[in-house]
């Protein structure tokens, strides 16, 4: 059956694109906490 073919495709889709965006928003957050330490260090908040 196509339709059945389509949706699956679909909901392939899907999944992939929620993947992509979870991944992309937990490397988003590492890089943000990278440069806040980086400008916390600048600033002299050295706390390690």
């Amino acid at each position: 059956m196509i339709w059945k073919r389509i949706k699956d495709s679909v909901m392939r889709f899907l999944r992939d694109m929620q993947y992509r965006v979870e991944v992309g928003t937990f490397r988003f957050k590492a890089w943000i906490g990278d440069r806040f330490d980086d400008f916390r260090a600048i600033l002299g908040f050295r706390d390690y």
